[in-house]
């Protein structure tokens, strides 16, 4: 299971980071929903591949676009190996 609180953390974190709502683009509001949708997955995979892949699916990132995302400047599928061998840490996107 993914660890809620941790991934409320992260998500409260980055929108209390952002600017106030109108001063983005449409283009910049749609990488920011990306990214925190990475981050979301990056904490999911450090509880379990599983977890990983069900939180992919639920937002509709693809096995191909999975290859593409690195958590930590760390492939995504790398880096969820390495944290389940360590004790827990923050995730960031890159």
């Amino acid at each position: 299971m993914i660890n809620t609180s941790k991934t409320i953390a992260v998500i409260a974190t980055l929108l209390f980071s952002l600017p106030a709502m109108g001063e983005f683009p449409t283009q910049n509001k749609d990488e920011n929903a990306k990214k925190l949708s990475y981050v979301t997955l990056c904490n999911a995979a450090r509880e379990s591949r599983s977890a990983m892949l069900t939180q992919a699916k639920e937002l509709k990132i693809s096995r191909q676009e999975l290859k593409s995302i690195a958590c930590n400047d760390i492939p995504l599928r790398q880096f969820a190996r390495l944290k389940r061998e360590t004790k827990p840490s923050f995730a960031t996107v890159e």
